[in-house]
């Protein structure tokens, strides 16, 4: 069994770090470099690894925007290209560390071969109400490409306070020319009928009869890729409503990689620290996130140390 890891770039700093603690016997790296980032300095970080492939079909990824999906299923269209047979196809950014060692982890995904690792619950118990709504009824446009900023438009809400909202937004796109949005936004927005809404954690494990499902399945249904081009934040959505409308439970289990959304009094999700060791020592997880390569380097030392056995770069 191979391990594909599909990773989401868009900054070069400590990605060899990463890089050296995923590379294995019968690992393939494939990257996806943001396309606002310059792909020669990650190339140039990564000189010295054969199995590490960077993609060249590269996206803006805009937070919270369409982006994120198209850069992932460029990742994925690219794996299912080189054909590496059974294989588990893990999901991974730059902020994400591995927990365990690589023996233990290809160990593990050896004894589950089959399931799919992505928390997935139907969107009625994902998130509160109005969430659900803005979602799944709203249309969601990023007019700054360089930006976090999006702005909302609903036209048929009952909610004055979403009134007022969607007539000063679409006051912006008129002053902006984007009268192809206003227009489209006229029209109802409701969630494809062909399947049920879930929600999630964007980071998954997917066996490859169910990687190729997927891909199968939006070229069949190239309406839901349009559907989600208004999305808020259709990473969290689009996969699991796909894979979860299609598979059965017992073959679903939550993300392999621990993020904590729970802590009180800080940013969220917690970008680890130092102390929070022993926290990530007692996750089942595969993986973790987030770290930052500044802040959280003296806890990825404890983790190579630790966690993973090792304290040297390795270069495959």
């Amino acid at each position: 069994m191979k391990i594909n890891y599909l990773l989401l770039a868009s900054n070069p700093l400590g990605f060899r770090r990463l890089t050296s603690r995923l590379s294995d016997k019968n690992v393939s790296i494939y990257v996806h470099v943001d396309l606002k980032a310059e792909l020669g300095e990650f190339e140039l970080e990564l000189s010295g690894f054969s199995n590490i492939k960077f993609i060249q079909d590269r996206e803006n990824v805009i937070w919270g925007d369409i982006s994120m999906v198209k850069a992932t299923l460029n990742l994925m269209n690219e794996v299912k290209k080189d054909n590496n047979g059974d294989s588990y196809n893990v999901l991974m950014s730059e902020s994400d560390y591995p927990v365990k060692s690589k023996e233990f982890i290809k160990n593990y995904l050896q004894k589950n071969y089959g399931d799919i690792f992505l928390t997935s619950i139907h969107i009625d118990n994902a998130w509160r109400k109005s969430m659900v709504k803005n979602r799944l009824n709203e249309y969601t446009i990023h007019p700054v490409p360089t930006k976090r900023s999006y702005i909302s438009i609903d036209f048929y809400s009952l909610r004055l306070q979403s009134v007022k909202r969607t007539i000063k937004n679409c006051f912006f796109l008129y002053r902006n020319k984007r009268f192809d949005v206003i227009l489209k936004a006229l029209k109802r927005r409701n969630f494809p009928s062909y399947l049920t809404a879930y929600g999630g954690s964007q980071w998954w494990a997917l066996p490859t009869d169910v990687l190729n499902f997927v891909l199968d399945f939006l070229e069949k249904h190239p309406s839901y890729i349009e559907y989600h081009q208004f999305t808020h934040i259709p990473d969290e959505i689009f996969f699991h409503s796909i894979i979860s409308s299609n598979f059965p439970k017992s073959r679903i289990r939550p993300s392999s990689t621990y993020v904590n959304w729970k802590r009180k009094g800080c940013t969220l999700p917690v970008t680890f620290s130092k102390s929070d060791l022993d926290e990530l020592k007692n996750t089942d997880c595969l993986y973790a996130r987030k770290f930052d390569q500044e802040t959280s380097s003296e806890l990825l030392d404890s983790i190579d140390k630790e966690l993973l056995n090792t304290t040297m770069y390795e270069v495959h």
